[in-house]
């Protein structure tokens, strides 16, 4: 249980907190809607951080499409070199919040790629609910490479993974709906 809002200070003691967290149905509708979703979002800045107001940064839609987009086209050298200028001009915190951004999209993108197939055993899992049953994995660890390239991916259900049956390879183990 979280005992003041001072203890959260990054995604990583978020992530300790809180294990799973569930959506209003009705603020997950309006949050569908592009006009609501925006107005929602000016009304948080608003309130929560008004020394944002003005900033001109990228939507997160288009933020996302280009870090698909970089998992997807750059070369492992290319997508290196952007994570460590990101590491190199961000604080720990901030870092650590793109770090969770990336990996996010990094999961979505090897499933897409991968079409739900876990590589060792060809089994297809078809996503139907807000879990997935197969991990997006580094084939060269991450913390070695800073490469979330698709050429460096791979899809293992959580049987090979979890069991650590191949431990070389780095799995994410990310509910993403």
């Amino acid at each position: 249980m979280i005992e003041s809002k001072s203890a959260m200070r990054s995604f990583k003691t978020l992530k300790l907190a809180v294990r799973y967290a569930e959506i209003d149905s009705e603020l997950f509708d309006l949050m569908l809607d592009e006009n609501s979703n925006r107005t929602l979002r000016e009304a948080i800045i608003n309130k929560y951080f008004p020394h944002k107001k003005n900033d001109k940064s990228p939507s997160p839609v288009n933020y996302n499409q280009q870090v698909s987009k970089d998992i997807l086209e750059d070369s492992a050298v290319e997508y290196a070199k952007k994570i460590k200028q990101l590491r190199a001009n961000l604080n720990e915190e901030e870092y650590e919040e793109e770090r969770f951004l990336h990996s996010g999209r990094f999961k979505r993108e090897v499933l897409l790629n991968y079409n739900n197939t876990c590589c060792i055993s060809g089994l297809r899992i078809d996503v139907t609910a807000n879990i997935s049953m197969l991990d997006a994995c580094h084939i060269i660890p991450f913390s070695e490479s800073y490469d979330d390239t698709i050429s460096n991916s791979t899809e293992l259900s959580g049987n090979y993974c979890m069991t650590s049956m191949i431990p070389e390879i780095q799995c994410l183990n990310i509910f993403l709906p």
